[in-house]
């Protein structure tokens, strides 16, 4: 009974020498999870300023999505703005070749009465040269 009283008092002092082992690498463990919370409310503190100004962002690329579309729109009626007057500018070069060759036309015309009005001047003052 000795011998077994004397190793079971061996036994129990080796679980207590690792029982004080295992208390301190808890305590160890512990002050290390401790640590890690800390890090992670400031991790949380920090993905949450992130995902505030993801939300700004956000807002701000819809706001310039909206005027893209804005802008689109009056770019679209500038160009068909832009297509009506070369349109009208096409009517007018037209117009202006027409003018231009009425008034090569008068011109012949008015040339050829110039020399009539001469003829009849100088029939008028009496010069038969003419």
């Amino acid at each position: 009974i000795y011998t077994m009283l004397s190793a079971i008092q061996g036994t129990q002092e080796r679980h207590t020498n690792r029982l004080g082992e295992i208390a301190v690498k808890v305590d160890t463990l512990e002050t290390k999870v401790d640590t890690l919370n800390a890090r992670l409310g400031s991790v949380d503190g920090k993905v949450d300023t992130l995902d505030g100004k993801v939300d700004t962002l956000d807002g701000k690329v819809d706001t310039l999505d909206t005027r893209l579309g804005s802008v689109d729109g009056k770019v679209d009626t500038l160009d068909t703005r832009l297509g009506a007057l070369d349109g009208k500018v096409d009517t007018l070069d037209t117009r202006l070749g027409a003018l231009d060759g009425k008034v090569d036309t008068l011109d012949a015309r008015l040339g050829a009465l110039d020399g009539k009005v001469d003829i009849v001047l100088t029939l008028l003052r009496g010069n038969p040269r003419a």
